[in-house]
């Protein structure tokens, strides 16, 4: 089973308000939702923290992201199995 929300996303955000002051994001994975509604403030999360190490590399180097996703996929290679 495919529990990305990638796939539906247009049609999550089609319950959101029109207005909507910040986003709260509690299940990031690869960002879908926040990806296509691109909010103007957003506070994302998610409890697996390699993913959010990836996501927090992106926003603050981004040069260096494709680096930091080999070594974080190789060292938890496992985690993003199961």
């Amino acid at each position: 089973m495919d529990w990305s929300k990638q796939r539906v996303a247009h049609e999550i955000i089609s319950y959101f308000p029109v207005e909507i002051g910040t986003y709260f994001e509690p299940f990031l994975g690869s960002g879908g939702v926040l990806g296509t509604l691109i909010p103007k403030i957003a506070v994302a999360s998610d409890s697996f923290a390699p993913l959010i190490e990836i996501w927090q590399t992106l926003k603050s180097s981004p040069e260096n992201t494709e680096e930091m996703v080999s070594r974080t996929l190789e060292s938890n290679v496992e985690k993003f199995q199961n």
